[in-house]
């Protein structure tokens, strides 16, 4: 085993012990080894950034203009997925909400259809986020 190797076979079994030790276990077929990046909760991470996943950008960017308030809804709840990776989500998301108050009749017009062709845009190039590194200045 070379020394790079080696090294990182020492820290995964460090690792290991760490999460016995708390009373964790470890499934290997759950477990991906030699990957340079690893996909939870819906989010592509590697060791420099977080992405959404590919397939979930995909699915609302070709999602179809809602019809009524709960297809409205569904597309809101995948949409607020993604607000962690745009910036000023809720203010985008203003048009589309107010069709989901009580007495507002259904109406996706031409504000709403900007609205969400916006939002769609923004999701599909969205920035990537970075883990946290107390090294760096934080604004």
């Amino acid at each position: 085993m070379c020394g790079k190797h080696k090294s990182k076979h020492v820290i995964l079994k460090k690792v290991i012990e760490k999460l016995k030790r708390h009373g964790l276990t470890t499934s290997k077929k759950k477990c991906q080894f030699h990957s340079n990046s690893v996909t939870y909760l819906g989010n592509a991470i590697s060791g420099n950034d977080i992405e959404p996943k590919p397939d979930l950008v995909e699915a609302i960017h070709g999602a179809p203009e809602p019809d009524n308030k709960d297809k409205l809804l569904s597309l809101l709840g995948l949409g607020e997925y993604f607000s962690k990776f745009v910036q000023q989500f809720s203010m985008k998301v203003v048009p589309l909400c107010q069709l989901l108050k009580k007495d507002v009749r259904f109406d996706c017009d031409e504000v709403c259809k900007y609205s969400l062709n916006k939002i769609k845009r923004a999701i599909s190039t969205s920035l990537a986020l970075c883990p946290f590194d107390s090294e760096k200045h934080v604004l």
